[in-house]
């Protein structure tokens, strides 16, 4: 990665470039900063309330509740006379 901010370095025409951490992507950014400045106070603007966000899902990552709570063995089909005809299981 060392070299590849060697290489930007010499692309911008910036030796600074070259000093940067190397293990760090904002390290490649080109972008002045008072434009690194705004995006991160957005970025803590937009994340304060972020855990009272809506999320379908619990704590663990998992859905609060089925999305059906209906029992699955209790099936309806038609039958050849085209009466509906209910049972404990599909034939």
């Amino acid at each position: 990665m060392r070299a590849a901010l060697a290489k930007q370095a010499s692309l911008m025409g910036d030796p600074s470039i070259a000093k940067r951490d190397p293990l760090s992507s904002l390290s490649f950014s080109c972008l002045p900063s008072n434009v690194v400045q705004t995006q991160t106070s957005l970025l803590k603007h937009y994340r304060k309330r972020k855990d009272s966000a809506f999320s379908p899902t619990g704590s663990d990552g998992q859905p609060i509740r089925r999305y059906s709570d209906r029992n699955r063995e209790l099936w309806s089909f038609g039958g050849t006379a085209g009466l509906s005809i209910k049972g404990p299981s599909v034939p």
